[in-house]
C-alpha cells in the first residue's frame, strides 16, 4: 500500500474514531448475549535501525461479546498478550486505546496504537447468523510508527497486511473465558 493510500486510510480511521460515539446505534437484538469471534494473520514489514528490512507478525483473535443489555466487551489475543476493555473504557488493560460500536448494522472497532490506527469492520448477513470481517491499519502521511522488537530494539513499521480473515458468531460470553 502506498504512503498516500495509508494517509487516506489513516484519515478515514480518525474520522470514524471521532464520529463513532455520535453514529453509534443500539446492538441488533439477534446479537444480544452472543460473541463475535474474528481471527486473522497479521504481517508487519519493519525496518531495523541498521536499515535492514524484516517481517514479523502472527495470529490475532478479537472477541466482541454483546451483553443482553447491548453493551460490547472486547478481548484481543495476539503474540501471547491479551488486552481487554469493557463498555466505556477508553483503553484496554494493555494500554491500547479502543472503541467498539454498531454503525449501519456493522460492528466497527477502532484501536489507536503507536501513532497509527487499526480498524475492524464486521458485516453480518440479514439474520445475524454469519459474518465477514475486514481489517485495515493506517498511519499518518509522513508519520513514523515504531514497534519494540523481541530483543527490545525499536523498529520502524513500514507496512501491515492481513490474511486469513474469518468471523463467527457463538452463543454466550466467550470474552470472560
Amino acid at each position: 500500500m502506498s504512503v498516500r493510500c495509508l494517509a487516506i486510510a489513516f484519515a478515514a480511521l480518525l474520522v470514524l474514531a471521532v464520529d463513532a460515539p455520535a453514529a453509534a446505534q443500539p446492538a441488533p437484538r439477534p446479537l444480544l448475549n452472543k460473541t463475535v469471534r474474528v481471527s486473522f494473520t497479521l504481517t508487519n514489514t519493519l525496518r531495523r535501525p541498521d536499515g535492514r528490512m524484516v517481517t514479523g507478525g502472527g495470529n490475532v483473535q478479537q472477541l466482541f461479546y454483546v451483553s443482553s443489555a447491548g453493551r460490547i466487551f472486547v478481548k484481543r489475543i495476539a503474540g501471547g498478550q491479551t488486552g481487554e476493555a469493557g463498555p466505556g473504557e477508553a483503553t484496554t488493560n494493555s494500554g491500547i486505546a479502543r472503541s467498539a460500536s454498531f454503525q449501519g448494522g456493522k460492528l466497527i472497532a477502532i484501536a489507536n496504537r503507536g501513532g497509527g490506527a487499526g480498524r475492524t469492520i464486521v458485516s453480518f448477513d440479514p439474520g445475524f447468523s454469519s459474518c465477514t470481517v475486514d481489517v485495515l491499519y493506517g498511519k499518518p502521511e509522513g508519520g513514523s510508527v515504531t514497534r519494540r522488537g523481541p530483543r527490545g530494539g525499536i523498529l520502524e513499521l513500514i507496512s501491515t497486511s492481513y490474511s486469513g480473515q474469518s468471523c463467527s458468531i457463538a452463543e454466550g460470553n466467550q470474552v470472560a473465558n
